[in-house]
């Protein structure tokens, strides 16, 4: 890439992601580059935490992009990008399971030996994880997947519901008797 084109993706750097997406809706494909450019690492890493271990983090990933591509007009600027990719991330990620089939069954993906070997804080993040992923575990597939959405990620009732196919009423149902059973299965221990 050299001259006028170069130079106008140079100053697209510069640019703020509110800026590149209204770029892209202007019809500008360079804004969508940058910006992918700027936050597909990020973007994967999100879908690798928030997948309950997805294995296909880049396919994954790519279906987000093309989520934003499709919606990019729907970004009202009124918060960050970033917290506009990150709920895109997880309706993609519902949608990834709903259309496999699939059953969310772990927390997180492999640790990389030694990665945290010198950091107790990390390795103690881990540690909660897993503890996390085995009470969790011990719920129905229902509660399990509305209290990974709703408490977990933090995702608006209205989103699970719609995500899930039920009523909303449905999904309070699930956390609380989800809620429930981890209280009691805590207090056993």
């Amino acid at each position: 890439m050299s001259g006028p084109r170069q130079t106008k993706v140079q100053e697209l750097h510069g640019a703020t992601d509110s800026d590149l997406l209204q770029k892209w809706n202007a019809g500008d494909a360079d804004g969508l580059g940058v910006l992918v450019a700027r936050h597909h690492g990020w973007v994967l890493n999100l879908v690798r935490y928030v997948s309950y271990g997805e294995h296909d983090v880049e396919a994954v990933a790519q279906e987000v992009w093309l989520d934003v591509m499709r919606g990019a007009g729907s970004f009202r600027g009124e918060g960050s990008v970033r917290a506009w990719l990150e709920t895109i991330v997880r309706r993609r990620i519902v949608t990834t399971w709903r259309a496999r089939g699939a059953r969310p069954q772990v927390l997180v993906g492999e640790v990389p030996e030694g990665r945290w070997a010198n950091d107790e804080g990390a390795a103690r993040q881990v540690e909660l994880r897993e503890d996390l992923r085995g009470l969790l575990a011990r719920l129905p597939d229902d509660q399990r997947q509305a209290i990974w959405c709703g408490d977990v990620l933090g995702m608006p009732v209205d989103e699970v519901a719609a995500a899930f196919g039920v009523a909303v009423g449905t999904i309070k149902s699930r956390c609380s008797r989800g809620r429930r059973r981890l209280r009691i299965v805590l207090a056993g221990e």
